[in-house]
């Protein structure tokens, strides 16, 4: 891959994930990230998103945590899905741009918005 392609990758990742990063910034005192990559999985990921928010309920005094859901650019469904939820967890959820697409750059956004929150993933 070209020197210029690289950049350009570079520029659409952090172009995909900058409004994410500062809605992540307005929660408070996050130690713990889970980090949910999709892809249009809109049948079953808001059953894996309910039981995530379950099991979260009773941690919330240990630790302050944030569902971080980050799909490829084909998952409107299933983000759609996702905001029909009535989560009691802080959550956060978005899709990546055309071109950044692929598993890989949605774990690394996750892990980018850790490390703005200075947070486990």
């Amino acid at each position: 891959m070209g020197a210029e392609r690289f950049k350009d990758l570079e520029a659409l990742f952090n172009e995909s994930i900058k409004d994410a990063v500062l809605q992540a910034d307005v929660f408070n005192e996050v130690n713990v990230v889970i980090g949910i990559p999709f892809y249009n999985e809109k049948d079953i990921l808001p059953e894996v998103l309910k039981v995530v928010d379950e099991g979260l309920a009773g941690l919330q005094d240990l630790r302050k945590s944030l569902i971080v859901c980050v799909g490829d650019p084909i998952g409107t469904e299933a983000l759609e899905a996702i905001r029909l939820l009535n989560l009691k967890s802080p959550h956060l959820e978005f899709l990546m741009k055309p071109g950044i697409n692929g598993r890989g750059a949605s774990i690394r956004a996750i892990l980018e918005i850790a490390d703005v929150l200075e947070a486990d993933a």
